[in-house]
């Protein structure tokens, strides 16, 4: 993780909203695959903001269903100014996973089996690394 000038983050955060602003403005449904929801909490405008948070939803989920977190975190942040963006994964999901894997492992081959599953780096994480690093590079 780099170290970023309030500055520089403040131009970022400008010209991140202005291409979706212009997306919005001009096709509903946007040819990019990244839908983002903004919430601006304490006094936070583009220009003046302190903070930029970006936080991503799990399996099943979506950005909206996690703007309420937005004001929750929000009162913490001792007054400051912040951003918060909340993406929603290209097709529903950061990575391709099956819960019921899990599941059928553990009835199967018991909990050792199931703790061994769980440090497995599954085939979607590579692709999930690309997804957010490509979200990041929208932003």
């Amino acid at each position: 993780v780099g170290i970023t000038e309030k500055s520089e983050l403040r131009t970022k955060a400008r010209e991140a909203k202005a291409k979706l602003d212009k997306i919005a403005a001009t096709n509903k449904t946007s040819s990019s695959k990244w839908t983002m929801r903004y919430e601006y909490e304490n006094g936070a405008t583009d220009e003046n903001a302190e903070l930029i948070i970006v936080l991503m939803h799990g399996l099943g989920s979506n950005g909206d269903n996690l703007a309420p977190l937005a004001e929750a975190i929000g009162t913490r942040l001792l007054g400051k100014k912040a951003i918060f963006i909340f993406p929603t994964a290209p097709e529903g999901y950061w990575f391709p996973l099956n819960p019921m894997d899990w599941m059928v492992t553990a009835m199967q081959n018991g909990q050792d089996s199931l703790a061994r599953l769980i440090r497995t780096e599954f085939n979607g994480i590579p692709q999930c690394r690309i997804n957010g690093e490509e979200m990041i590079q929208y932003l």
